[in-house]
């Protein structure tokens, strides 16, 4: 069962924009380093940079037109 919940979690994850993953993973890797005050104003400017992407506007297209999203990673 675990490699077949591990198989759902990974094409999952596989799905998701390549650049919000790398987005994120940078985050958690900044904020382990950061004093809690500096975490809130770094994760706006971070979702900032992802909200304005091109990966961002075709998922609310795709969304929009009820379809998967063609990634770009950009």
């Amino acid at each position: 069962e675990l490699r077949s919940e591990t198989i759902k979690l990974a094409e999952k994850i596989a799905s998701m924009s390549p650049l919000a993953l790398r987005i994120s993973r940078e985050m958690m890797y900044r904020v382990e380093s950061m004093d809690f005050k500096q975490v809130p104003p770094t994760a706006l400017d971070v979702m900032a940079l992802a909200f304005g992407s091109e990966d961002s506007k075709e998922a609310r297209k795709a969304f929009n037109e009820k379809r998967k999203p063609v990634w770009k990673g950009r």
